[in-house]
């Protein structure tokens, strides 16, 4: 009789990821309630909730789109998770899940990270909470598609595992994802270091996977280098251009905040990993250490506006720093963890950006924020969408106009503002269907008829715009704000032709 192979499953192994699983979720879920996002504001057009939403599902729809608005513009290179996402057919909602599936991904890291410590469940549910209070997490919560968390995973991945293929697969996706990860790695080396020193790694361990690690990156910094050397990168000489320009006006105290928020409780964490390289390495170590964390830390604050989510590249040390503090006090680490946590939970919370900041409240705070009302997100659409047509990004701005509309159909002034991007794109006919459509619904407006006689004027129909400029005249009474430029535009097309 043949035998038949049975293959075992290891349940002590299968038990043990299942219950990291579960702490990481319930540190998320404690997280939330402490420090919830503003999810009443996603339906907003003019909040870094959702500045870039928009665009980067203009990037799922076609990832290499070109993206011309400052406030997306470096989402040019960013481009695993819109190409995944187009690829496998990702609809918006499910593509928009994916930074809260990072954080649980991330956290539930830091829980295995812990237990391989040989951290009791408890520590590992507090140093995970109290980690995760922290702006990768905020952001990929409450700013929506921000892949932060992501970002983090791979980080803790190139400077924690042990793992060739895992940290490969992390070095040459991450920066696709955020090119902050290539600005961390002489950090994640230096974390990578210190900890194959604590788990007494082989000796070999560092010298094999610091090639690996700069080959993989390369791939990345290769194809940057030469589409910047040819010309073909849409981002590197306009976004230096702009930031040099903003770099100057910061105030010094929001770069301070900036450092805070950063970490906040966490910097401890930080500092205790600088004092134990002190204490372990030669002073020649300690400084190249200690140089590489400083430089970071100076490099997040001056790089992009949002410094307190440039400072993430400081994660990995925060980790190190508190893994290795369970030397500090063996018997008290509990109850120092748990104060630490209580703390970070009570000290308050923001987005710390260059020129202003965004507050972070509990759960309890924002189920009672009242949502914007229809009006307010027209006028925050509209606004949103001229800036981005002044800059050139007439695709973005359709695309808001269109999102607008949705809101409220039976308003004049998003179809008056979808008429003026398509007249300006030279779709008349499109326009005057949007302007048609504006005077069915309010008769009596004379923002329609005046709009509509602009735009036949431009296009040389110069009988039309006569009639509704005339028209608009009429509607728009003695007060009408229009009234001398309607007037004027009248004199124009009546004047006598000269001799």
């Amino acid at each position: 009789m043949p035998q038949t192979s049975i293959v075992r499953i290891d349940s002590s192994r299968s038990k043990k990821w299942g219950v990291s699983l579960l702490i990481a979720v319930a540190a998320a879920m404690l997280v939330i309630l402490c420090f919830a996002p503003r999810f009443k504001l996603w339906q907003s057009f003019d909040l870094p909730e959702v500045d870039r939403y928009y665009d980067t599902l203009r990037q799922l729809e076609n990832p290499f789109e070109d993206i011309t608005n400052h406030v997306s513009r470096v989402n040019q290179w960013r481009l695993f998770f819109p190409f995944v996402g187009n690829l496998t057919g990702l609809s918006e909602w499910q593509f928009t899940t994916i930074p809260f599936l990072g954080c649980i991904a991330t956290l539930f890291y830091i829980v295995i990270l812990c237990q391989r410590a040989g951290m009791p469940i408890r520590d590992s549910l507090l140093l995970s909470t109290l980690l995760a209070m922290s702006p990768w997490y905020f952001v990929s919560t409450g700013w929506l598609a921000y892949f932060d968390s992501w970002v983090v995973f791979f980080m803790l991945v190139a400077a924690f595992s042990q793992n060739r293929i895992a940290v490969v697969t992390a070095c040459l996706i991450a920066p696709w994802i955020d090119e902050r990860f290539v600005l961390a790695l002489p950090v994640l080396l230096v974390v990578r270091a210190t900890w194959n020193d604590r788990i007494k790694a082989h000796p070999g361990a560092m010298s094999t996977m610091i090639p690996l690690i700069g080959i993989a990156t390369s791939v990345y910094l290769v194809i940057r280098l030469i589409a910047l050397a040819t010309g073909t990168d849409p981002v590197a000489h306009t976004y230096a251009r702009e930031h040099l320009a903003l770099i100057q006006s910061i105030p010094i105290t929001n770069l301070l905040w900036g450092v805070w928020f950063g970490h906040r409780i966490a910097w401890l964490f930080c500092i205790y990993f600088l004092y134990h390289c002190f204490k372990t390495y030669r002073r020649a170590t300690f400084a190249v250490y200690s140089l590489a964390i400083l430089l970071t830390t100076v490099g997040a604050l001056v790089i992009a506006g949002d410094m307190h989510r440039s400072l993430e590249m400081l994660f990995p040390v925060c980790l190190a720093g508190a893994l290795l503090s369970r030397d500090l006090l063996p018997s008290r680490f509990t109850y120092a963890l748990a104060a630490a946590v209580v703390l970070s939970a009570i000290l308050p919370a923001r987005h710390q950006l260059w020129q202003e900041s965004y507050p972070i409240h509990s759960l309890a705070y924002e189920l009672q924020r009242e949502r914007p009302s229809t009006s307010e997100r027209v006028h925050a659409g509209i606004g949103r969408s001229s800036h981005m047509a002044a800059e050139g990004d007439f695709a973005g701005a359709m695309l808001i106009a269109n999102k607008v509309l949705e809101i409220d159909q039976r308003a004049i002034e998003p179809r008056l503002h979808r008429a003026q991007l398509l007249a300006s794109t030279g779709n008349f006919d499109l326009a005057e269907q949007d302007l048609v459509a504006a005077s069915e619904l309010n008769p009596s407006s004379a923002d329609a008829a005046f709009f509509y006689g602009s735009m036949a004027l431009q296009h040389g129909r110069y009988a039309t715009a006569l009639a509704k400029f005339q028209e608009a005249l009429r509607l728009g009474g003695e007060d009408w704000p229009n009234r001398a430029d309607c007037q004027a535009a009248v004199h124009l097309l009546t004047r006598p032709p000269e001799e």
